[in-house]
């Protein structure tokens, strides 16, 4: 029998980050908000909320990135709070809160 190596590749998966703080001021610098370290999840749910509560950002797609916009308007600078679900490799539910701030 012909003699076969084996090569074991470990992918670790990145530890999830959420920025706390960027500036859609078109600069080509941290104009959007996006997550990661979310490529070892699944079923994830990133909402973002205005100060009154007001949901103004969801998405399933970590691809998917926070321009800053609300119903195609620029929001204000100010503090959004965020809420961050989602499941890892091991089937572990994670799950986050915080706030994220807008300069401009």
């Amino acid at each position: 029998f012909p003699s076969h190596d084996i090569v074991i590749v470990k992918v670790s998966c990145s530890e999830l980050f959420i920025p706390t703080v960027f500036s859609p001021n078109q600069n080509g610098l941290d104009d959007a908000l996006c997550l990661f370290g979310t490529n070892c999840l699944s079923d994830i749910v990133f909402r973002i909320f205005n100060r009154w509560g007001q949901l103004i950002f969801e998405t399933e797609d970590p691809r998917l990135c926070w321009d800053g916009t609300f119903k195609a308007e620029a929001v204000t600078s100010g503090a959004y709070n965020y809420t961050f679900s989602a499941t890892d490799a091991s089937g572990s539910q994670i799950k986050r809160t915080g706030t994220i701030t807008l300069l401009k």
